[in-house]
């Protein structure tokens, strides 16, 4: 449904941005020169279109063997959005004739219709359509087929497959009554070709996948679809709320276009397009917030930075909105660069805003938006009580404004499932972050850097609950969507090879472990300074595979140098809860030494840094607790260990997630630390 939504937006924006026919006629015709201009015949074909073409004959000339077909049919193809803005005149034109025709069909003609599609294909693609059945598939182009079956048999090449190609036949049955989002004409009358018996329908025309058979006589696959209107009440709510934001007389189309290059994942033609309207529109500081926006998500921090504050700087005094938002994206490129205190003044900046001009349902989305942003500000400066907070609120407030599927709404679940997450109730988090899944797959393209993140967080909710297998199947997913959206080095590719390392840890392959970490240390060695908090997260998890194999230098050194990047990034260092971790590491280093005096210290650090900045009855402070008792055991004051096994206990029991193993370890040690001092009375009679 993502690539639907997405195709008719796209649709609906070039509709709303043909408001000068003249002019984009000519753009379309000069750039059909352009690239012809080499080619006699089409340049003649041109010429005439441009002497005698009117917008009543787009199907006639789409059904021409000349450059119109072939021009938008490979723009479509390759979802070439530039190409597409530019025919645009052309495209819209199409899609009115055939609603025209369609109206006709609806009125004097048969309620069900059958007509047929034949293609090569290879066999991967058509084990993929198998794979699909019962699915829904959305056409990104205007889509030919036949009524005649065996015209459509000789195109699929039936008894003349070759090398990796199959012939592939499509049966498709179309009810217009119950499927009225399923626009189509019989286009036979225009074409050059007349006993073909075309049937055309319209971009992005959803289909349902019924059923793929092989016929093994005649050796070619059947594959029947049918109209289908299941799911597209969910799809329909979310483009009737982005049409009404349209409609808005506010809403600058040609801004909007851009965003749509963007929310497509097209963020490389975003920027140029945003990039090449400088020339025309340099005090728009939309246009440097939309480069920015493109330049923010390819990674390139610096330059996003430069360009937001350039956005700033041509607000209007009186904008105050707009200018939230730009101190919003600024808020978050900070705390994606490691800066959580920059972060934290930002988001400062923008509630003092908010809150010294007139409220608004736009003003308090912006607020919702800024509050997303807080609790993970607050987990890392330690904080836990208070990230829990703005999670609830953000959600809260956006489920009142946005009441159907929506962007908006997965980012509050998004960080309401990280908050709970980090808050140590793994099965909250992992509702909150399914639901956003679901509404990433409704609402956005099969590849966007949304469904990759919504992975991630699901997979890293399964570690936590110790769920290995589900937790490698869903980071592995996410980490091949990441891979294509970015192909190269990308800060974000390292968090779903950071968390499968932290899985293949926990199973005690520590040669797989090692080599993810190392791999997303190469990620971030290309993509972030020498200090900033995500190294420091591979480089402790590094360390934790070299104290799992006793070399105790090597985990030593970098747990030593995860705290030092931890403490640069804040000022306070007393409850910053990483630094905490990363002294509770070195403590396990002293306890496996067998120095308990070190390691009790350093634990009783953790534990009243922990008290602190994590919410009551976290699973850490259970894990500190556990690790106090057993450094209390080799001192060999067992009424100690006894009082701290008995709160890691304690906290287990009341904590969010209950884990019955370890709640029998712990039990286990309180029997064992019980008899021992049980031992010690009687020795001492």
């Amino acid at each position: 449904m993502g690539s639907f939504i997405w195709h008719q937006l796209l649709k609906d924006v070039l509709q709303k941005m043909s408001t000068d026919p003249i002019s984009e006629r000519k753009e379309m015709i000069d750039i059909c020169y352009k690239y012809y201009r080499n080619n006699k015949k089409e340049l003649q074909n041109i010429q005439r279109f441009e002497k005698i073409y009117k917008p009543d004959d787009a199907i006639q000339w789409y059904t021409k063997d000349c450059f119109i077909y072939r021009l938008i049919n490979k723009a479509l193809r390759t979802e070439n959005i530039e190409v597409l803005h530019t025919f645009r005149y052309f495209i819209n034109g199409l899609s009115t004739c055939l609603m025209n025709n369609y109206e006709l069909i609806k009125d004097s003609q048969a309620d069900i219709w059958q007509v047929y599609r034949g293609i090569k294909q290879t066999s991967d693609e058509i084990q993929l359509l198998k794979r699909s059945i019962g699915n829904l598939i959305s056409t990104n182009g205007f889509f030919s087929t036949t009524r005649h079956r065996p015209v459509a048999e000789i195109y699929a090449g039936i008894g003349s497959n070759i090398d990796k190609f199959e012939s592939l036949l499509f049966e498709i049955n179309i009810n217009i009554q119950t499927h009225k989002n399923c626009i189509f004409a019989d286009i036979s009358c225009y074409s050059q070709f007349g006993d073909e018996e075309e049937v055309l329908f319209d971009l992005g025309t959803v289909f349902e996948i019924l059923s793929v058979d092989y016929n093994p006589i005649d050796k070619y696959w059947l594959c029947k679809m049918a109209s289908t209107d299941r799911g597209l009440q969910i799809a329909d709510e979310y483009l009737t709320l982005r049409r009404g934001e349209m409609a808005n007389e506010k809403i600058d189309l040609v801004i909007l276009f851009g965003e749509l290059l963007y929310d497509m994942v097209e963020y490389k033609k975003s920027q140029k397009y945003f990039e090449n309207l400088l020339s025309s529109r340099n005090t728009d500081p939309n246009v440097y917030m939309g480069i920015a926006h493109a330049q923010y998500i390819q990674g390139q921090n610096e330059e996003a930075i430069i360009n937001y504050k350039h956005a700033l700087t041509k607000c209007d005094p009186s904008e105050f909105l707009l200018t939230a938002k730009i101190l919003r994206y600024l808020a978050l490129l900070y705390k994606f660069s490691g800066q959580n205190e920059m972060s934290l003044n930002y988001v400062t900046d923008v509630l003092k805003l908010l809150e010294s001009n007139e409220l608004s349902n736009e003003s308090n989305r912006i607020r919702a938006d800024v509050a997303t942003l807080l609790p993970q500000i607050y987990n890392f400066l330690g904080n836990g009580t208070k990230a829990l907070e703005y999670a609830d609120t953000a959600l809260n407030i956006i489920k009142t404004l946005v009441p159907c599927p929506h962007l908006d709404l997965v980012e509050a679940l998004t960080s309401s499932a990280l908050a709970y997450r980090k808050a140590g109730d793994y099965n909250a988090s992992l509702d909150r972050q399914t639901k956003a899944l679901e509404i990433i797959k409704q609402v956005l393209p099969d590849n966007h850097q949304y469904l990759g993140v919504a992975l991630n967080n699901i997979g890293k909710a399964y570690y936590k609950k110790c769920d290995y297998d589900n937790a490698i199947h869903y980071l592995a997913q996410s980490l091949e969507v990441y891979a294509n959206v970015w192909p190269g080095y990308h800060q974000r590719r390292a968090i779903p090879l950071n968390h499968l390392g932290k899985c293949y840890y926990r199973l005690n392959d520590y040669n797989q472990a090692l080599d993810y970490y190392l791999q997303a240390m190469e990620m971030l060695e290309k993509t972030v300074s020498s200090n900033h908090t995500d190294r420091a997260y591979t480089v402790k998890n590094i360390g934790e595979v070299y104290l799992d194999l006793l070399d105790f230098d090597k985990a030593l050194t970098y747990f030593r140098h995860a705290m030092n990047i931890y403490k640069e990034n804040t000022r306070d260092n007393s409850t910053q809860p990483d630094v905490a971790k990363c002294y509770y590491l070195i403590g396990r280093v002293y306890l496996k030494q067998n120095d308990s005096e070190h390691a009790l210290e350093l634990f009783l650090l953790t534990w009243n840094m922990w008290q602190s900045a994590l919410i009551h009855n976290h699973p850490d402070l259970a894990l500190c607790a556990e690790s106090c008792g057993h450094a209390y055991l080799g001192r060999l004051d067992y009424g100690k260990a006894l009082e701290y096994f008995s709160k890691a206990l304690d906290i287990y029991e009341k904590g969010f997630t209950l884990n019955e193993a370890k709640i029998t370890v712990i039990k286990n040690l309180i029997d064992d630390t019980k008899q021992k001092i049980h031992e010690n009375n009687l020795n001492s009679l």
